[in-house]
């Protein structure tokens, strides 16, 4: 067969995607006819390789040809994802050195704003091994994030089957790379950055995908809080605390008003957040935060049990000893040996963190006037007509009480109706009446 009849049987071959037929046909033209084929000739037979999931093949391929031949585009994007499949893809964090290695070759090859290059998805594959680490290398996934460019990368999201056979939409790329990038700018200290950044996600983006423009919005308010900026904090702070009860928004946004001076209204959403579902070895800063609110209220002994349970719960962990922590229980001759279990001395705070809870929040009654179908939520009817959302996690009582026409007091805290995409008030601390 004549090299242009081979040429073109090759490439109809390839491209009804019968690669095995057609790189059988680019061998026979590149050991052939190697004195007439073209770059293309070349990158057809290292394409098919590719395709044939031969990446170490293609890799060679690749190669070999870049050795001997002048740059070609095509050839080292095939060359790229080679690279990509073999070393990148589903990488593990374990060996970021080997995994970034690759991936810096990678994009020496390829052109940030090429399309059918691996470019963009190397780098998010970095990405994610790197935020599988700890601790989390913020310096580092900065540097990554800056090899990409937000107005490059697709906004189209991507539609995937879950495991209950449910469809769930993905967020796109460029959403992902806001939450990437904000996150490290954040862990960097560079707020004023970061806050940009997060305005720039905010404005541009179409979709949100997770309730991810809440956590632009979180932080945001957190840069302009370490920035000064307390009151504008504060206020975007709110309504990310109406859409999200979070311990740590609670605890934030507590921290904030503490230091704005509206210290009651802080330390009651401290201890809300310690109240809040969370692993409590995440609350250290929270609890030492209740400990100094304790301590300057009078309440000595309080913030002591505070400190002791920060104290056994990095025992429990097996972190590094604060020397802060130990001094201030040596002084009050506590006896490390014989201390409570963490769970214990949770349980001895729990009463305390209620009555600080509740010590800022409107007190009512009224009567349960229906649960939803679900059966985790409900609405509570008071004698003036106001209905008022809640959850049942939140009925302090055993479950067969809330049931319609039970009598009961609760507090008020801000929700958000998601459904008419509005600020309201909602119940908690849901008590049947013989029980208050």
């Amino acid at each position: 067969m004549e090299y242009i009849e081979l040429c073109q049987k090759a490439s109809e071959l390839r491209k009804k995607g019968l690669y095995a037929d057609a790189l059988a046909c680019y061998e026979e033209l590149t050991f052939g006819f190697a004195g007439l084929c073209t770059s293309w000739d070349y990158w057809g037979h290292a394409y098919c390789l590719l395709k044939l999931n031969k990446w170490r093949e293609a890799e060679t391929f690749c190669r070999s040809y870049r050795e001997k031949e002048e740059p070609f585009q095509p050839i080292d994007n095939v060359l790229a994802w080679s690279l990509y499949y073999q070393y990148i893809k589903g990488a593990e964090a374990d060996d970021t050195k080997l995994l970034t290695g690759y991936a810096e070759e990678v994009l020496a090859l390829c052109r940030k704003e090429d399309k059918y290059s691996p470019y963009t998805a190397t780098v998010f594959q970095v990405l994610e091994a790197l935020s599988r680490k700890f601790p989390y290398p913020a310096e580092t996934i900065l540097q990554w994030a800056e090899q990409l460019d937000a107005g490059l990368l697709d906004e189209n999201t991507v539609e995937v089957n879950r495991l209950d056979g449910k469809k769930m939409e993905l967020a796109s790329r460029r959403e992902q790379y806001y939450m990437i990038l904000t996150r490290a700018l954040y862990e960097c200290a560079r707020y004023e950055e970061c806050a940009e950044k997060c305005d720039e996600a905010l404005s541009h983006l179409t979709a949100f995908h997770y309730d991810n423009d809440v956590w632009f919005r979180r932080r945001k308010a957190l840069c302009l809080f370490y920035m000064g900026n307390t009151t504008e904090a504060i206020e975007l702070m709110r309504g990310v605390f109406a859409r999200k009860k979070d311990w740590f928004v609670r605890f934030e946004l507590g921290e904030m008003l503490i230091n704005s001076g509206k210290k009651d209204e802080g330390a009651s959403l401290l201890a809300s957040a310690a109240l809040e579902r969370g692993d409590p070895e995440k609350k250290l800063k929270l609890y030492a935060a209740l400990a100094r609110w304790f301590d300057n209220n009078g309440k000595h002994e309080t913030a002591m049990a505070h400190y002791t349970l920060i104290w056994q719960l990095r025992v429990a962990q097996g972190w590094k000893e604060d020397e802060e922590i130990r001094s201030r229980l040596e002084n009050e001759k506590v006896d490390l040996s014989t201390i409570p279990s963490a769970d214990n001395l949770i349980q001895k705070l729990f009463p305390q963190w209620e009555e600080l809870a509740n010590s800022n929040r409107e007190k009512m009654q009224g009567v349960i006037q229906k649960l939803l179908p679900n059966g985790k939520a409900g609405f509570i009817v008071t004698v003036d007509g106001k209905t008022y959302y809640f959850e049942l996690r939140n009925f302090k009582g055993r479950r067969e009480e809330a049931s319609p026409g039970r009598r009961v007091k609760f507090f008020l805290e801000d929700g958000y109706d998601a459904r008419k995409q509005r600020s309201v008030k909602n119940a908690v601390q849901v008590m049947p009446e013989k029980n208050c």
